[in-house]
């Protein structure tokens, strides 16, 4: 669904995503989008803890992980 809305509007959902990462932006300088996590694996979380409560080590692969899921049920 989120690749649908980027089509209709890609600017107003460049920064959309799981909850984790729209916190993670509410707390940063500089914004991070889903697709620099997936293409750079050195993108770095300052939150300590998502909303989920997983740590900060593991948001990352907890993200590209749940890509990895979704793509196997397409």
């Amino acid at each position: 669904m989120l690749e649908e809305v980027k089509k209709v509007h890609p600017r107003l959902f460049r920064y959309a995503g799981p909850n984790c990462i729209i916190h993670e932006n509410f707390i940063r300088d500089e914004y991070i989008t889903l697709e620099e996590i997936f293409k750079n694996y050195n993108v770095e979380f300052i939150s300590q803890r998502c909303i989920e409560g997983v740590p900060r080590e593991g948001i990352k692969k907890c993200v590209i992980n749940s890509r990895t899921i979704l793509e196997s049920i397409k």
